[in-house]
């Protein structure tokens, strides 16, 4: 099963697509699209804006309930989330299940 992971710069369009090849065996396990000189501009000028009118920032507490739903999220999908790090890693289940743990404290 291959995942596709699309551009997520608003108003931005691709500037290809990059394969994600597994070290392993050689298959593709998914691709991603690539950012170009325009997207990251786009990205780079929004996240200026935000940074500089911080009336527009989320609150703490705001951004603690996002990350403890994230984690829990994670924690959720621990095992795929560990299959697929071996995968891409091509390295033992049990490490890439130890990175995944270290993922999950790192949002907490």
């Amino acid at each position: 099963m291959t995942e596709d992971f699309h551009l997520m710069i608003p108003g931005a369009e691709s500037a290809g697509k990059h394969k994600v090849i597994s070290p392993y065996d050689g298959s593709v396990i998914g691709s991603c699209e690539l950012a170009g000189a325009e997207a990251i501009s786009i990205a780079l000028d929004t996240a200026a804006s935000l940074f500089a009118n911080r009336h527009r920032w989320l609150d703490g507490a705001e951004r603690i309930r996002i990350l403890e739903k994230t984690a829990a999220i994670m924690l959720e999908r621990f095992e795929h989330l560990a299959c697929e790090a071996a995968r891409e890693g091509g390295k033992p289940l049990v490490d890439s299940r130890i990175e995944v743990i270290r993922a999950i404290d790192g949002v907490k």
